[in-house]
């Protein structure tokens, strides 16, 4: 039973009891999933970080005025004969001081000295333990080639919604929504009304168990609010494309069209000529398309490859992606025979909701949009929820026993008659 509305009661307390009923039964039918969603993530915040520390010799770099150029970092790559995955790869990222240089796979990266050169090893971003919460939080075990993938999860296809998923991202999409939820009814359930608004900041400590685990719970889950909230709505949206349609709805402006794309043109005079600009000459020409910005990465086309480009990622002002593995804000694209450039994103027509969304619902959700420090934020927000779990498991369980005691006394007493 929920419970009915008691209409002699104030409209805002009528169905509260119906809302903690709910509240408190999703909790406990879904807090173990939300907890591991929620928690994997928590964890991948510093992945940056963690790895520098674990493998410090990946990022043992040589100070110098005259570090080489990204080309030549890959060609150091692909002329390794212990490295012959990367023979075929065309991606160097500057992560943290260090050229890395992506297989074609985008599995491993080969890290390169900027100051001299040298190749410091192969690591990889998405194996071992960090792959597998990768795996975990982002698509719900069903990565290719990532540790931990579950072949049943991710063969198991359905339409929700007009949406086209599998099993392991149907989790993941129920999870955010069922913390919507979780988030909103909290919410209802803490308002403490305007006259009696300090009592929802109070704790009360002497007052047993149970009403200082009901005041933990109710105040940090409160605190917690405006995060728990941007990571339930920012991850439904990840796979529900109803959240992002709504957002469009509400905010003013237009909303993103087809993502533009781009080929060199092996039909150009240059092309016929057999001319072709060098990488540190199309990496001129894309910092010169935005003015004051700084290098990311680079794509470099295959020698093969008669429609491929320079691709490059740079940062133009503040980097949404400054903390993680793959920084820059702004794409540009040369093509490799003439070296024409054109900006791919992000759109300078765009509104603000299309920029809250596609250039900061991933980096605000993921913490990567603000260096390690700050970053702790997140951290502290993120292990909410198990303090949420724990002091609301312990209220239900008081409240539990209490119920079972008073139903001793009838049970004794009905038992003569």
């Amino acid at each position: 039973m929920l419970g009915l509305p008691n209409s002699s009661r104030p409209s805002w307390l009528r169905w509260r009891p119906a809302w903690r009923r709910l509240h408190g039964w999703l909790a406990l039918a879904t807090g173990v999933v939300l907890l591991i969603v929620v928690l994997s993530g928590t964890i991948l915040l510093f992945q940056p970080e963690i790895e520098r520390v674990i493998f410090p010799s990946l990022y043992d770099t040589t100070e110098t005025d005259q570090p080489i150029s990204r080309a030549e970092a890959l060609e150091n790559v692909r002329e390794d004969p212990d490295l012959p995955h990367f023979r075929d790869g065309g991606t160097v990222v500057m992560n943290h001081g260090v050229y890395e240089v992506y297989s074609k796979d985008f599995m491993r990266q080969a890290h390169v000295d900027p100051g001299t050169g040298d190749v410091l090893g192969v690591g990889s971003h998405d194996a071992g333990f960090f792959g597998f919460l990768a795996n975990l939080h982002t698509c719900g075990l069903t990565c290719k080639d990532y540790p931990g993938t579950m072949s049943f999860l991710k063969t198991t296809k359905m339409t929700v919604l007009g949406n086209h998923m599998n099993l392991g991202t149907l989790i993941l999409g129920l999870s955010a929504v069922v913390l919507v939820f979780l988030a909103v009814s909290g919410l209802i359930l803490w308002w403490p009304g305007i006259k009696r608004w300090v009592n929802g900041i109070k704790i009360r400590r002497k007052r047993g168990a149970y009403a200082t685990n009901y005041d933990i719970h109710k105040v940090f889950g409160f605190v917690a609010l405006p995060f728990l909230l941007m990571w339930a709505v920012t991850g439904a949206g990840f796979e529900f494309k109803q959240v992002e349609d709504a957002w469009y709805a509400i905010t003013p402006g237009n909303e993103p069209g087809r993502f533009p794309t781009f080929e060199s043109d092996p039909k150009s005079a240059a092309a016929k000529a057999g001319e072709t600009i060098n990488p540190q000459k199309a990496e001129q020409i894309a910092l010169q398309q935005i003015p004051d910005s700084e290098f990311a990465s680079i794509g470099i086309p295959g020698a093969d490859d008669k429609k491929g480009y320079y691709d490059f990622y740079v940062t133009d002002g503040w980097d949404g992606y400054t903390g993680g593995q793959w920084p820059g804000d702004a794409e540009v694209v040369v093509d490799k025979y003439s070296g024409e450039a054109e900006q791919l994103w992000p759109d300078e027509n765009r509104s603000v909701g299309w920029t809250v969304w596609e250039d900061w619902s991933y980096p605000v959700h993921a913490g990567v949009a603000v260096p390690w420090v700050p970053r702790f934020v997140w951290l502290l927000f993120g292990l909410t929820p198990l303090l949420l779990a724990i002091t609301g498991t312990t209220v239900w369980w008081i409240r539990r026993r209490k119920k079972k005691r008073k139903r001793k006394p009838r049970a004794t007493a009905a038992a003569p008659a």
